[in-house]
């Protein structure tokens, strides 16, 4: 018999796509067995709950966070990113004391949680924070391949100087401690440099990928790389390491569109989120796709927490 399932959903910017697709959802949802419980601005709950005559959903709870202003649809402002922010933070509270949970997230923005005085660059860092982990890794998983990222949010010009033999390690024992990669086939590391650095006339990043690639083989771990960035996908693999942001992104959003999801590997419990934006351009034009948003809820109603029980990497373990 399946287990139900606690399912924590957040909001995102209220000024951007994620509360119209949630009103789509919430027209449809078909709980099943599991819980849903979601972490809405107030002013999200009083707009859309009419089209409900006030009711909910079995299945469906609501936790809503105060709405203090107006919030005007696909702007940056400092109230939706405070919002935002709340709601994160008030269904990780959710999580927390209900092992087994799964946190689902919306998108937010990262200027409004600038502009909020907040110091995270955004969910991951915070989530990284509030667990007292040492590291996480964004994981994009699809259909046809899974992706993670060494490097995340920075500039490109920085990124050379992060790429470590350690870093790459840490980032291969996430994956491989949270059992997204089988075993079956090595994790694909991508090369920095064009061609993969042609053995150091292009860069010399790719010794450090060798190199991470021999200590993670000699720990259990199966890997292979670096592999020629423009090419990786000709080598099959159980998922892909790359080593910054749009390098692993451009082709995974490429071939996934809004199928895809975002998971956090290094928590101590499950977080997934939609792979696309606050979409402040298209807010309020009825132009909303829940596509992504249930591809990541029908991943997390599959997903089994028990292989993710040793997902929780402190660096050096």
């Amino acid at each position: 018999m399946k287990k139900s399932k606690l399912i924590v959903i957040t909001m995102g910017d209220p000024a951007g796509i994620g509360p119209e697709i949630l009103n789509l959802w919430l027209k449809v949802a078909d709980t099943g067995q599991d819980c849903f419980v979601l972490c809405a601005s107030t002013g999200f709950l009083a707009s859309k709950l009419p089209a409900w005559d006030g009711k909910v959903r079995p299945g469906i709870y609501l936790s809503g966070i105060e709405q203090k202003q107006k919030i005007k649809p696909g702007k940056v402002q400092a109230e939706a990113g405070r919002l935002s922010f709340a709601c994160l933070a008030e269904a990780v509270g959710i999580v927390e004391i209900n092992p087994g949970a799964i946190l689902v997230t919306m998108p937010v923005s990262k200027e409004a949680w600038h502009k909020a005085g907040i110091r995270q660059l955004g969910h991951t860092d915070y989530l990284r924070d509030r667990a007292g982990v040492d590291a996480v890794l964004m994981f994009f998983h699809g259909e046809k391949f899974s992706m993670g990222l060494c490097t995340v949010h920075v500039p490109l010009s920085l990124v050379p100087g992060l790429i470590t033999t350690g870093l790459i390690l840490e980032k291969l024992r996430i994956i491989a401690a949270s059992g997204m990669a089988s075993g079956k086939k090595p994790i694909g590391v991508l090369g920095l440099n064009p061609h993969a650095g042609e053995n150091g006339l292009m860069g010399r990043e790719e010794f450090l990928v060798s190199e991470a690639i021999r200590l993670a083989e000699h720990e259990g771990i199966s890997a292979c790389g670096p592999l020629v960035p423009d090419t990786f996908f000709k080598t099959k693999a159980d998922c892909y390491l790359a080593l910054y942001h749009d390098q692993g992104l451009t082709p995974f959003k490429l071939v996934h569109g809004l199928s895809g999801a975002n998971i956090t590997l290094g928590l101590p419990y499950l977080r997934l989120s939609v792979t696309h934006g606050t979409a402040f351009g298209i807010t309020g034009l009825g132009q909303a796709d829940p596509a992504g948003f249930y591809y990541v809820l029908e991943l997390a109603r599959k997903l089994d927490f028990n292989r993710f029980q040793r997902v929780c990497c402190k660096t050096g373990h």
